[in-house]
Order: structure tokens, then C-alpha cells, then sequence
């Protein structure tokens, strides 16, 4: 499975809000991956993952951490080729058995933590626009301290509620 993630990556802090008014605060990282490596910012957890003409690739699945903690309150934007299965981001990382994630697949989109070895907190949501099988597709979410919002393809979402783990990373 190849998995190319167009992941021109800009992470915002959001600042003071009120109500469902987002401001954007000031910027948190961005990648683009022009450079033929990955950058020290990046870990690789698992997976064979690479920079390939200007975007991040992962090859047979995999998962790959931003070492940069965003805090609870931020926005990130990123483009993405999905495999023909499934896809997810998680906005809080702590280790390989506690995270949030979102889960996007052919006509669904999905959140759910992991506690240990179980998962926690598991909904589905049937979603006709969520076509993850053709070309690149652009998601933006938004975390308030683990209630996340987003837009895939530029169409409303969510919410989701994901546990806020301070310290944790995307």
C-alpha cells in the first residue's frame, strides 16, 4: 500500500476565541517537503517513510509523529492522496497505545482512541462525500482541547471528541 501525503503541513495556534469564531494565532511548523529528507522535526514510528517529488511517503502503511507539541488549542491544514482503504490523523499522539484519531474511508469517517490495547469512544459516521480513492483531497481540523471540527474537501464535519493529553503530538 502506498500511501502520499501531499502534506503541505501548516500548524496554527488558535488564539482567543469566542463562541464558534476561530482566530488563527501564529505559526506553530509547516513542511513542505522541498528537501529530498525528512526534516529533524518528524519521527518515524512506523513504517518506511520518505520525501518523494515534494511530498511525504509512506509505503506498506506506517505512522509518522510531528516532534512538535501543539498544545489543545490549534489548526492544521494539509493535502492528501489516500491508499485505496483508509487513512487517518491523529491530533493526540502520546505512544503506540494512547491516541485520538480520525479515521477517513470510502463513505465514512470514523473517530476513536486507543487506551492500552483497546479502543475507547468508537463512532462511525456514514459520509457519502468522504471519497478517499481519487486524487488529492484537503482536510483542515481544528482542535478546542480535544473537541475537533473539520473540513475534508473544503465541506463541514464533525465534531468529534478526542481525550486533550497535554504534551501530546500529531
Amino acid at each position: 500500500m502506498k500511501i502520499t501525503a501531499l502534506f503541505i503541513l501548516t500548524m496554527r495556534a488558535i488564539a482567543g476565541t469566542s463562541g464558534a469564531e476561530e482566530s488563527v494565532g501564529r505559526e506553530l511548523f509547516s513542511d513542505s517537503f522541498e528537501k529530498p529528507q525528512l526534516g529533524s522535526a518528524w519521527e518515524v514510528v512506523a513504517g518506511n517513510w520518505k520525501v518523494e517529488a515534494g511530498a511525504l511517503t509512506g509505503r506498506d502503511g506506517g505512522l509518522i509523529v510531528l516532534q512538535t507539541p501543539p498544545g489543545g488549542r490549534f489548526s492544521m491544514e494539509f493535502e492528501i492522496q489516500f491508499p485505496n482503504t483508509w487513512m487517518s490523523v491523529i491530533p493526540a499522539y502520546t505512544g503506540p497505545e494512547s491516541y485520538g484519531t480520525l479515521y477517513f474511508g470510502g463513505g465514512y469517517w470514523e473517530s476513536f482512541e486507543m487506551v492500552g490495547k483497546d479502543i475507547a469512544d468508537y463512532r462511525q459516521r456514514k459520509d457519502p462525500e468522504i471519497v478517499t480513492i481519487r486524487g488529492t483531497h484537503r482536510i483542515k481540523v481544528v482542535s478546542e482541547y480535544g473537541l475537533l471540527s473539520f473540513t475534508f474537501d473544503g465541506h463541514a464535519k464533525g465534531p468529534a471528541a478526542i481525550a486533550f493529553r497535554p504534551g501530546s503530538r500529531v
